[in-house]
């Protein structure tokens, strides 16, 4: 062992200070040289009890079991069994035996890592780079978002805050590299290190049992009196590798930046889902308003920040015993406001009858699309501002919830030049239709009207003065339904103008078509 401390050097050395001091004779720097790489900074977020706050939220005594058979036992146990002296490891006779009527959860490495994902995409309002490898952590890279939420301390504020309000139990740590941010958060180490040079030093006292190694390396190691990453570091390389792989001795010097750590990154779901499971029955429709409240929020804010909208949602209402109850809700336009989408909820709740108590609430939302922005003008003081077409899309939406989807509904205008098939029904979103470039009545008769003839002048409520045209319309020979006219605007003596045409057949009679306004 000596001749191998000999040839060998420690997993951290210090350097001296004569190796510090310049050279005299230093080559310049080239200007062509490579950039300096930009520093980094990840945020790691422990979550310790995820494995016990996937199953709720509630006072009563619960804890999560692995193993099989005989030889269960107890993963995590709540602030209730804590308190009656259950603890990890222990069997699961014994847990009952202190407390007979607790209840026991099998883990679910599953519901785990779907929570996981969840928290993820919350958390992607603060930075573009996340990484979930673990199964209880989540890894951001802040470093382009310090100066954006304000600093460090407004950064972590802002974190817990997203967190704590689903009531999840949460570790920071801020590390140059991930698995030193890991580390430490999983050591409750919450004071940043924002330095590379300064993590031997700040991971020395990191136990062995943060870093997430098998149980039997790490007895092994315990029986060589190294129990903390300070001993680790203190073996020399060539003998730490033989002993415990090139993979361990990789894996310290990633995390002290010694090697590049790239993370395979977290994608967001195209599509938002949540669920909130209550501990407690819900019995009336309108006391889910708040809930729904909330899951609207948390579909904001994966929305927002992605400068996305959806125009559709859809709520599920689970029952003990019956069907769920599904809410689908349609938007006059895609929108990402959660206090407008929870506005048209109000109304469908309102007006809904419960089939039997709920006790959860999920919200799946349609696929999402780009957010439209609108400009307003600098000086222009017009009706048919942004703010103005933006209230008459909250308007229409409201209008459809309560008379329905076909009670509100606009026009469209169709590429067809028969004035009866240039026309259809469609969906009403508050948005402008450009006029054609000839003149249109406002009101169309769904079949024109045959006008009577007194003294070859064509009458209605008098006789008609053309005030314009023809404007000959020819066309639809190869459908079956062709016409040939030649259309005018007329005026009655009362002032009135309509639109007429006057066929081209050899009948050549007269018609009435439309009204202007």
């Amino acid at each position: 062992m000596s001749r191998l401390q000999e040839k060998s050097l420690p997993l951290f050395s210090i350097p001296d200070e004569q190796s510090l001091k310049p050279a005299c004779d230093a080559a310049p720097v080239s200007p062509f040289a490579s950039p300096v790489p930009r520093p980094v900074l990840w945020l790691a977020v422990h979550l310790p009890r995820l494995g016990l706050e996937v199953f709720g939220h509630n006072d009563g005594p619960l804890i999560v079991v692995t193993g099989q058979g005989a030889a269960r036992r107890v993963w995590i146990p709540n602030d209730t069994c804590m308190a009656a002296g259950i603890r990890p490891g222990m069997s699961l006779n014994a847990a009952f035996a202190l407390l007979p009527d607790l209840r026991a959860a099998e883990r679910s490495p599953l519901r785990e890592q779907q929570t996981l994902e969840k928290i993820a995409t919350r958390l992607g309002r603060f930075s573009p780079r996340i990484s979930c490898d673990a199964a209880d952590m989540v890894l951001l890279e802040v470093q382009g978002s310090l100066r954006l939420f304000g600093g460090l301390e407004r950064l972590c504020g802002a974190v817990r805050d997203v967190l704590s309000e689903s009531g999840y139990t949460m570790q920071l740590a801020l590390a140059p590299t991930p698995l030193a941010a890991a580390w430490l958060a999983r050591a409750g180490e919450e004071k940043p290190v924002l330095e590379t040079e300064q993590l031997p030093g700040r991971l020395g006292g990191v136990p062995l049992s943060c870093l997430d190694w098998p149980e039997q390396l790490q007895g092994t190691l315990a029986g060589m009196g190294i129990y903390t990453l300070s001993d680790c570091l203190r073996l020399p390389r060539d003998g730490f590798a033989r002993r415990f792989g090139q993979q361990r001795l990789d894996i310290l010097d990633r995390a002290l930046g010694r090697q590049a750590d790239p993370r395979q990154a977290f994608t967001p779901p195209a599509y938002f889902e949540d669920t909130l499971d209550f501990d407690f029955e819900v019995h009336t429709a309108s006391a889910l308003t708040p809930w729904v409240s909330c899951l609207l929020s948390r579909l904001q804010a994966f929305l927002l920040p992605r400068q996305l909208a959806v125009e559709r949602v859809s709520f599920e209402l689970a029952h003990n015993g019956h069907s769920s109850t599904r809410l689908p809700l349609g938007l006059a336009s895609p929108s990402c406001d959660g206090a407008y989408i929870g506005g048209l909820m109000a109304v469908i709740l309102e007006r809904l009858v419960l089939p039997a108590p709920v006790n959860a609430l999920h919200l799946r939302s349609g696929i999402p699309l780009p957010l439209r922005q609108d400009s307003a003008g600098l000086f222009d003081t017009d009706s048919d501002q942004p703010a103005d077409q933006h209230g008459l899309r909250e308007l229409l939406g409201r209008l459809r919830v309560r008379l329905g989807d076909a009670a509100v509904y606009d026009t469209n205008l169709v590429a067809e030049h028969r004035p009866e098939a240039a026309w259809r029904r469609g969906r009403a979103d508050g948005d402008v239709v450009a006029p054609v470039s000839v003149m249109r009545p406002t009101w169309m008769l769904d079949v024109p009207r045959a006008l009577e003839i007194v003294r070859e002048r064509p009458w209605y409520r008098g006789f008609l003065r053309i005030e314009s045209g023809p404007e000959r319309i020819e066309t639809g020979w190869w459908d079956d339904a062709p016409v040939s006219r030649d259309y005018y605007i007329a005026a009655n003596p009362d002032g009135a103008r309509f639109w007429i045409y006057r066929e081209r057949r050899k009948a050549a009679r007269w018609f009435l078509h439309g009204v202007f306004g």
